[in-house]
């Protein structure tokens, strides 16, 4: 959301800095593919099931990460870049509410 209104709520020199500090944030989310690593080594019933899960989730991330931009880039053409970004955010909040959904079982309790 920052990425869309900042310009719109901050003066101009505010909003570069809101919009310099989005981008820091959004690329420091990268580590994310760490962490479902790690998750997914934590919940495998079975170690063998790790790369096969990991290789599958990496190829559905290219998929995705092909065709969100020229979607994206529909919606850009037709609203504003502004729509573009709200459904991202979206998109992240569907996630992260989805996310608490999670049942992490500890496969060590006895």
């Amino acid at each position: 959301m920052g990425y869309a209104f900042a310009s719109d709520i901050f003066p101009v020199g505010v909003a570069v800095v809101v919009t310099a500090a989005c981008y820091i944030i959004d690329n420091s989310l990268s580590s994310v593919e760490m962490a479902r690593s790690t998750y997914v080594r934590k919940i495998a019933d079975d170690p063998s099931d790790v790369v096969p899960t990991l290789s599958t989730g990496t190829s559905f991330d290219h998929v995705v990460s092909m065709t969100i931009p020229f979607l994206s880039g529909l919606i850009w053409a037709a609203t504003s870049y502004k729509m573009v970004f709200v459904l991202a955010s979206l998109i992240a909040v569907c996630n992260l509410l989805l996310s608490f959904k999670m049942d992490i079982k500890d496969k060590n309790a006895a």
